[in-house]
């Protein structure tokens, strides 16, 4: 079942009754809700998303005759995607990645001293890394020791240079991965042995621990079982983390479960607190 199909619109209603807006939304805005779950439902029924995004104001113009209408959702279909009114407002960008609509083509960026095969030419990933559209990847041609999902740019850059000669797939998923990555992320791990590690680095936050969820979800599909990378609390120095509502942590501790890590669950409860990538 998607996402969407299961958001509440009770604490929506509870908030409007309590003269609190929802991502700026007011009742009489009712019909931005209605309008942004039409979009994901079209979206999502396109038989050709898994092949790239698809232009988000040429959808618009199709569904509302207006180009920018869907880039002024963008608030409420956060909330939708996410099932959560107090989630952190998450880029504009990773919003409309997740649901497949881009503004301008996003290239995959690998990294590794592995053979990837394209369309057109099977060949060793460049330098600190290569960045190709995530439809034209279609397998590894080698076998890695490991393949590791990165959530943040930043951190995914930093591994880059430092693992860029070693037998590891580096693969930055850009925040919550889009449809297109999602399929070529499968591809990627139906080509390499079950014996290979595949591991996930993200936030330790409540979006972090959603992202890892999906992937892990992707990773058991195609035989394997996705890992933490650097995500316990005890690679997290006292100093960087932040202390986290119950509530967050609720939601920390739901996601990671549903990742399949629920003695991780467990201690990221305990421990209170977020951090994110870059500060690792």
């Amino acid at each position: 079942m998607s996402v969407y199909t299961k958001f509440s619109t009770r604490p929506v209603l509870e908030s409007w009754r309590q003269l609190k807006k929802v991502r700026g939304t007011a009742p009489e805005d009712v019909q931005d809700w209605i309008d942004a779950t039409r979009v994901i439902v079209y979206v999502r029924a396109q038989p050709d998303i898994a092949k790239g995004e698809l232009p988000i104001r040429e959808v618009s113009a199709h569904l509302f005759k207006d180009s920018k209408v869907i880039e002024k959702l963008s608030g409420v279909l956060d909330v939708l995607l996410c099932d959560n009114i107090d989630s952190a407002p998450r880029s504009h960008y990773e919003i409309w990645s997740e649901i497949g609509l881009r503004r301008e083509e996003q290239p995959v960026r690998l990294a590794g001293n592995v053979a990837v095969k394209r369309e057109r030419v099977c060949a060793l990933l460049d330098t600190p890394y290569a960045a190709f559209p995530a439809s034209t990847v279609c397998s590894v041609e080698n076998s890695p020791s490991a393949v590791i999902t990165i959530e943040n740019q930043t951190t995914f850059h930093s591994e880059a240079r430092r693992c860029c000669d070693e037998n590891v797939l580096l693969i930055y998923t850009a925040g919550m991965p889009s449809p297109a990555w999602q399929a070529m992320y499968t591809r990627i791990l139906m080509s390499v042995p079950r014996s290979t590690t595949v591991e996930h680095w993200g936030d330790v936050d409540e979006g972090g621990f959603r992202i890892a969820a999906l992937i892990a979800k992707l990773a058991k599909g195609c035989g394997h079982t996705l890992k933490p990378h650097r995500m316990a609390p005890e690679d997290v120095a006292l100093e960087k983390r932040r202390p986290a509502t119950e509530k967050t942590l609720n939601r920390m501790r739901h996601y990671a479960e549903k990742a399949g890590w629920p003695v991780l669950a467990g201690k990221i409860f305990e421990a209170g607190f977020t951090v994110e990538q870059e500060a690792l």
